[in-house]
């Protein structure tokens, strides 16, 4: 079972969108900055500081299995089985303040439009890569890739804590379909 989600850190990270989005050059770095079922331990063991989460954490990527439907097995012919499932593909990126559009510095933190159309942009970017990557050699079969959540900024509360940042929620049906 542990196989799909390593796959897709794999696939992801083979993403040149993907790589671009987290600020590296590698799919080595990026596999670094992509983890299984959740985040490193904050360093004080509780809470991470801002600090932590724009300069350390962010942006990262989160694979983990789906709640309902995340691993199957089924017969699909005498002696043969085939396997498939869901997979969540979180995505967390902080908000430049500094950012040019090629026309204007702008800051997305306060442009609103602007932000969200960057944000778009990178997410559509990296699904369209990961699923150009599908069934390919060494990746997932994948079959479909939906935007379950977001993109969506922090809420106002959670900026003293946490920065500002997009998140987004993506789920991905991998394998054999009915």
């Amino acid at each position: 079972m542990s196989i799909a989600p390593e796959t897709a850190r794999t696939q992801l990270a083979a993403c040149a969108s993907y790589r671009a989005f987290l600020g590296v050059s590698t799919p080595a770095a990026a596999v670094a900055k992509t983890y299984l079922a959740g985040l490193p331990a904050p360093s004080d063991g509780k809470e991470y500081t801002v600090a932590e989460w724009e300069a350390g954490l962010r942006p990262f990527g989160i694979i983990y299995q789906a709640t309902h439907g995340g691993y199957s097995m089924a017969r699909s012919a005498m002696y043969a089985q085939t396997d498939s499932g869901r997979l969540f593909i979180e995505l967390e990126i902080t908000i430049p303040t500094v950012y040019q559009n090629g026309v204007e510095t702008l800051n997305l933190t306060t442009d609103f439009e602007n932000g969200d159309r960057w944000i778009l942009n990178h997410i559509g970017q990296i699904v369209a890569e990961f699923m150009g990557l599908a069934g390919m050699p060494g990746y997932l079969d994948v079959s479909r890739v939906t935007v379950a959540m977001g993109p969506s900024r922090e809420r106002n509360e959670e900026q003293p804590a946490s920065g500002f940042y997009y998140w987004t929620l993506l789920e991905v049906a991998w394998g054999a379909t009915e």
